[in-house]
């Protein structure tokens, strides 16, 4: 019995292996047993990942770098930030930001181990770098070589009132004693409360006899003043009046004790030790940062790690209070539970915030419209009991936050639903678990132009993509490696070590950048990388495909010696010139010589004024599962596929098709077909093929171009 199967998507991604007879589960016929090096289109197509453009080495390759977004789309002011041992450094346009012949830097003080796990958060044109280890920074760009890394002041932005004085009205027998605050022009934001003034053996003042209190400006920000009076010698201030300058008469206001000078925050601190300014103190530096209904929030110090505080509204420094609580206030409370529930993440999404712990999910909640205040009501409220990484950053994915789970393999997606009101969330790694149950997720992004892509990179250095569309149940994982020698199964893959994605305004994409560590020349260095623009071959020339890692393209009239490539010293390259392939980069036959990197150039047979060089992407490549179908006994018996029609779109000619890794036949135009550039329609290919148990095919594309994959139609022939 012979018949023809069509697979019409590959939606379903990479399944586990666990997976092998599960065909009664629709992700069953839309998956694939390997998707290495593709990618899975959110239209259910498979597409040859894009090579990376080189772009520079890392500062210190024995210590490595991580990747720190900074994004300003809008202003075409997006950067990539290459964080290592001390340093920042700055890349711009797939350049680095020179200061004259050198790099420009700017100096931290994060040690390499450290720098992995600060918690980076992006406010406008602020960077909140958090961490336990260090006091809370901002990283404030202020020109193209002009950042600057300060430690957050949480104190108010104008400075209080200096040498207070106050003249008595007439002699009496009361004491009487004033504080100044002074106001930031704009936002009226208050200053803490200058020194006492007091008034001793005064009467009460009148208009005729006022006490008139006088100060020295603090700065230039305070141009209004609040004045405070406490009349009764308690040490109990209360509001009586607004100065448009340095004085103020008091002909006897009684005082507003609803309204007093802000307090300094305190950490808590053990008896007989001298209290310190939040987060002003080892063990009280915030691991965690947020913004949300313009505060910012702070949690997890080290002496109170289940803690979050919150600045004053539209006062992100700020965290004063006053006595009584004012709505605005500052706000400090606990996430209580019956275990320790340490705050590892806190996200803003749909006017929710959400604390990711330990423990699960919270929603932090105020008042029936959402709003929190100093004054309550202020809860948290559990719906989810996964705990979450310490040390990945969770994505937001338009309402859904993506978060690795604790013990770092798990990645879950939680979205904030108005119906019911709460989180709900899903496994995304439950029908790809074999890609990462054993080993640990180190860096999480997401790119959402062109594909929609979740990507990962875990501790063995294998690059892990999600194309991940929540409104269409669409979750296909896929796998990425880079500069393997040897066989498909080899362990010898150069190493991903971290990633970020940033917004391109000239390509329109979401684009991925990768620090990548290879051996060059014997010797072990990191790059920075980044993905090439998605190859369109309608509207873009085959001579600017660029499916090569750590590659560079030349552009110059025809040339056949190739410089300029010093960071591929030594190695075996793949050339594109002018839209052709001068060679695949196979590095094991008789013209590996010639296309090996010596002196940092190669010489190429043609000359071309297009040429693309760099480490050949090996083993992009598919499989099938099993050929399979519920409520039928197929899978009992041998079968053969003797043909299959692969369905393909903007594909050059060459193709490897087979039943399995050893038995892979080269598609090629038959002599009386008219050549073309590319392909789009059905390519009938027959293969070598035995009656045996599996029925799959395996697919391989191996040269410098591109490869775009719809669907499948194997012939199957059914024994008994």
């Amino acid at each position: 019995m012979s018949s023809g199967v069509v697979q019409r998507s590959f939606s379903g991604g990479e399944l586990t292996p666990a997976m092998m007879v599960s065909a009664h589960l629709t992700r069953y016929a839309y998956g694939l047993a390997l998707c290495r090096n593709c990618l899975v289109l959110k239209q259910g197509a498979i597409s040859k990942r894009p090579g990376t453009l080189f772009i520079a080495e890392v500062k210190d390759s024995s210590a490595g770098a991580r990747l720190i977004p900074y994004e300003d789309e809008a202003n075409d002011q997006s950067y990539l930030i290459e964080a290592g041992e001390g340093y920042f450094r700055f890349i711009f346009h797939d350049a680095m930001v020179m200061d004259g012949a050198d790099p420009y830097e700017v100096p931290t003080p994060y040690i390499s181990g450290d720098v992995r796990t600060l918690q980076v958060s992006q406010f406008g044109n602020v960077l909140t770098i958090t961490h336990p280890n260090y006091a809370p920074r901002e990283l404030i760009r202020f020109g193209h070589t002009d950042w600057q890394l300060d430690v957050i002041s949480v104190e108010p932005g104008v400075n209080p009132p200096t040498t207070p004085l106050v003249v008595n009205g007439a002699a009496g027998t009361l004491t009487m004693r004033y504080q100044v605050t002074a106001l930031r022009g704009g936002t009226l934001e208050e200053s803490y409360a200058s020194d006492t003034a007091t008034a001793a053996n005064c009467a009460k003042p009148t208009e005729a006899l006022p006490n008139v209190v006088s100060w020295t400006p603090g700065d230039l920000n305070g141009l209004l003043y609040n004045v405070y009076c406490a009349p009764n010698n308690n040490g109990v201030f209360g509001y009586i009046g607004r100065a448009f300058g340095t004085s103020f008469r008091d002909v006897g206001f009684l005082p507003d004790y609803n309204s007093t000078p802000p307090e300094a925050p305190l950490n808590p601190v053990p008896p007989n030790t001298l209290a310190t300014l939040l987060f002003g103190a080892a063990d009280n530096y915030p691991a965690v940062a947020a913004r949300h209904q313009q505060r910012l929030w702070f949690a997890n110090t080290n002496a109170n790690r289940e803690t979050i505080w919150a600045s004053q509204t539209g006062e992100p420094h700020n965290f004063a209070k006053s006595t009584p609580l004012q709505p605005d206030d500052a706000v400090v409370f606990v996430i209580a539970t019956d275990k320790i529930t340490p705050v590892r993440h806190l996200r803003s999404i749909n006017g929710a915030l959400v604390a990711l712990t330990d423990a699960g999910g919270f929603r932090i909640l105020g008042d029936q419209d959402g709003s929190i205040s100093a004054l309550g009501p202020l809860h948290a409220d559990q719906d989810i009991y996964i705990p979450a990484s310490i040390d990945i950053r969770p994505v937001v994915v338009g309402n859904t936050i993506v978060f690795v789970q604790a013990r770092g393999w798990g990645v879950r997606a939680v979205r904030y639903d108005q119906q019911p009101n709460g989180l709900a969330g899903d496994e995304l790694t439950l029908f790809a678990s074999h890609l990462v149950q054993g080993f640990k997720i180190r860096d999480l992004a997401y790119a959402l132009e062109p594909h929609s892509v979740l990507w990962a990179i875990r501790d063995d250095g294998l690059l892990i993509g999600c194309t991940y569309v929540a409104e269409q149940e669409l979750v296909a994982w896929h796998r990425h490696v880079t500069g393997g020698r040897g066989n498909p199964d080899c362990v010898d893959w150069d190493l991903f070590e971290s990633l970020a994605t940033l917004p391109n305004n000239v390509d329109g994409e979401d684009v991925l950048y990768l620090t990548v560590r290879r051996t060059i020349n014997g010797a072990s260095v990191v790059y920075i990388e980044r993905f090439a623009k998605t190859f369109n071959p309608e509207r873009t020339d085959m001579r600017e495909a660029f499916f090569v890692d750590a590659g560079v393209t030349y552009r110059g009239g025809p040339a056949t010696v190739i410089a300029g490539l010093d960071h591929l010293e030594g190695k075996v390259v793949a050339v594109l010139g002018d839209g052709v392939v001068q060679y695949d980069g196979n590095g094991n036959d008789t013209v590996a010589a010639q296309f090996t990197v010596t002196g940092g150039q190669i010489t190429i047979p043609t000359a071309a004024s297009v040429v693309t060089v760099g480490i050949p992407i090996k083993f992009a490549e598919i499989e099938t599962l099993d050929l399979d179908a519920a409520g039928s006994d197929v899978r009992d018996k041998l079968k053969r596929i003797p043909s299959v029609t692969a369905y393909v779109y903007g594909t050059p000619d060459r193709l490897l098709v087979g039943p399995d890794v050893n038995h892979l036949t080269r598609w090629r135009r038959k002599t009386w077909e008219v050549s073309q550039t590319w392909r789009t329609g059905g390519l009938a290919i027959n293969l070598k093929s035995a009656f045996r148990e599996k029925a799959v095919v395996r697919i391989r594309h191996d040269d410098p171009l591109p490869f775009t994959l719809a669907g499948l139609m194997p012939q199957v022939t059914v024994g008994g």
